[in-house]
C-alpha cells in the first residue's frame, strides 16, 4: 500500500505512531500508512488501515479505526480501510456512514505472504520491406492488358512523366520513398503500390508487390500487479505494475512473422507485454539495403568504371543494425521535397 501511493510532493510512512490529540494523553495510535502531502500550505494527511486476513473486515473494525482518528484528529473522509478478503455488508454501512472509504487489494499470493509474481515480456517489433515484386509492363504489355484503367484500388500511385519504362533503380526509390512516407502502411502484409507514366492514355505501367515482415526481438522477465478496487461499486481506483527484464544480451536472435495475426498471437503469450515498434528505415533488395549507403554506391560505381563484375551477394547483408548505417547528408539529399526522389 505504501508503494502504491509513494508519487512527487507525497510522504509517504509506514506504521506511523501519533500522538493523541483529542484529549490530554501521552498514548499514541499506529496507522499502517500515513500518506501526508500539503494543500494552500496545510497539512492534509491520510491514514490507511492495512487488513490481510481470510475473512471480511467487520463493523467493528470500522468503529475501531473511526475511533483512532478522531484520537489523533485526522477527518473520517481522509481515513480509507484496505481489505485482501473484502467486507461485510455491515461494515460497509457503518464505513460509508462515517464517509470511511473501503478498498479491496488484488495481487497477493494464495498464502496472502507475497505478491504474485507472472511472467512479463518485453518485444521490440521491427517492420521491415523484406522484398518487393516488380512487374513492368511496356506499351506492348499495356496493349495485351488493354490499357491501366483504374488501378486506384490496387494502393498508392505515382505518376511519373517519362516516355519509357524507368529504370530498376528508380523504381526502387519510388518504392522507398512510399515506404519512408507511410504510404505503403507500416503494417505486416502485402501492399500494392502502381507506377505510370504521367499522361491520360498511360503507355507503360509498373505494379509493384512489397512485402512487409515483422522482425522480432524479446527479453523475458516477470511482474508485479497490485490494484485497489472500490468495494461498494468494484470499480478500480488505483493500479501499480512493478516489472523487471533480463539483461539484452549484445547479440539477438530475430523471430521474422509475415503476418499480424501469428505476431500478436506470440505476443500474447504472456499477461504482461511491453511492445516497441520501430520502422527500419532501408528497405530490401537484391543489393542488401536500399538506398545504397553512399559507401557502397560509390564502390559499386568505380566498379562499373573499371569494367570489374558487380556482385550483388558482396554487398547484400542479414545484419537487421546495417539498415541504418547510411551516410546522412546523402539519405536527407533523397528525401528532399514532397516528390519521389528520381535517380537513375
Amino acid at each position: 500500500m505504501a508503494l502504491m501511493h509513494e508519487a512527487p510532493g507525497y510522504k509517504v510512512e509506514r506504521r506511523k505512531k501519533l500522538p493523541v490529540t483529542a484529549y490530554p494523553s501521552e498514548s499514541k495510535r499506529e496507522f499502517d500508512v500515513l500518506v501526508s502531502t500539503e494543500v494552500a500550505g496545510c497539512v492534509v494527511r491520510v491514514a490507511i488501515s492495512c487488513k490481510n486476513q481470510s475473512e471480511k473486515v467487520g463493523a467493528q473494525t470500522v468503529s475501531d479505526f473511526v475511533d483512532a482518528l478522531g484520537q489523533v484528529e485526522i477527518p473520517t473522509r481522509q481515513g480509507i480501510i484496505v481489505s485482501v478478503a473484502g467486507f461485510t455488508s455491515d461494515a460497509l454501512e457503518s464505513a460509508a456512514a462515517r464517509n470511511i472509504r473501503c478498498l479491496c487489494f488484488e495481487g497477493l499470493t494464495e498464502d496472502r505472504l507475497s505478491q504474485e509474481i507472472n511472467a512479463a515480456l518485453q518485444s521490440t517489433v521491427y517492420l521491415f520491406q523484406s522484398r518487393s515484386v516488380i512487374s513492368p509492363f511496356d506499351e506492348d504489355g499495356m496493349d495485351a492488358m488493354g490499357g491501366v484503367g483504374d488501378p486506384s484500388h490496387l494502393g498508392f500511385i505515382y505518376d511519373l512523366d517519362l516516355p519509357t519504362l524507368p529504370t530498376i533503380p528508380t523504381v526502387l526509390n519510388i518504392i522507398w520513398d512510399a515506404w519512408s512516407k507511410g504510404r505503403i502502411p507500416h503494417s505486416i502484409g502485402m501492399h500494392s503500390v502502381v507506377i505510370r507514366q504521367k499522361p491520360h492514355n498511360p503507355r507503360w505501367a509498373i505494379f509493384v508487390s512489397a512485402f512487409v515482415e515483422g522482425l522480432v526481438t524479446s527479453v523475458p522477465g516477470k511482474y508485479q500487479k497490485s490494484a485497489l478496487t472500490d468495494a461498494r461499486s468494484g470499480a478500480m481506483e488505483k493500479i501499480r505494475v512493478h516489472a523487471e527484464f533480463d539483461v539484452e544480451p549484445k547479440r539477438q536472435s530475430l523471430s521474422r512473422f509475415e503476418s499480424a495475426e501469428d505476431l500478436e498471437a506470440f505476443l500474447n503469450q504472456e499477461k504482461l507485454k511491453l511492445v516497441h515498434t520501430v520502422i527500419v528505415p532501408r528497405i530490401n533488395s537484391d543489393f542488401g539495403f536500399w538506398p545504397l549507403s553512399k559507401k557502397v554506391a560509390d564502390e559499386i560505381v568505380g566498379k562499373i568504371k573499371n569494367g570489374e563484375p558487380v556482385n550483388p551477394a558482396d554487398y547484400a547483408s542479414t545484419n537487421l543494425l546495417e539498415a541504418w548505417n547510411f551516410d546522412k547528408p546523402y539519405f536527407e539529399a533523397l528525401t528532399d521535397g514532397d516528390e519521389p526522389a528520381i535517380q537513375d
